[in-house]
């Protein structure tokens, strides 16, 4: 149900096997009644950093304040894990303004590359 409702928020279709084995461990969830209201996720910590990913509220839990709730634990669960450094890439404006209620400040610049073969 997490990873459903995660990429339910960012509008794709329902998770593999690989991607619910790929995030197991490192997931918070927000649940009301039973039900997951939305998630936040850390990578591996490498070098002392990770990275805050995969934050998701769905879409009837919107505006109440849980995507900075989940942001603020999946922080402190990846400095848990030995973070010294958590790093996070906003999708809109809409979306720092979550990250800035959680702490996060705009530093820098980051380009990605991605690449599917």
């Amino acid at each position: 149900p997490m990873l459903t409702v995660t990429r339910a928020a960012f509008g794709e279709g329902p998770p593999d096997g690989d991607e619910v084995a790929r995030w197991k461990g490192r997931a918070i969830v927000a649940l009301a009644d039973g039900e997951v209201l939305g998630s936040a996720s850390w990578t591996t910590v490498i070098d002392g950093m990770s990275e805050i990913v995969a934050v998701a509220v769905a879409e009837q839990a919107r505006r109440r304040g849980i995507g900075t709730a989940l942001t603020v634990a999946a922080t402190r669960a990846a400095f848990a894990d030995g973070a010294s450094m958590a790093l996070l890439t906003p999708g809109d404006n809409a979306t720092a303004r979550v990250y800035e209620r959680a702490g996060f400040r705009d530093t820098t610049t980051m380009l990605h590359l991605r690449h599917n073969p």
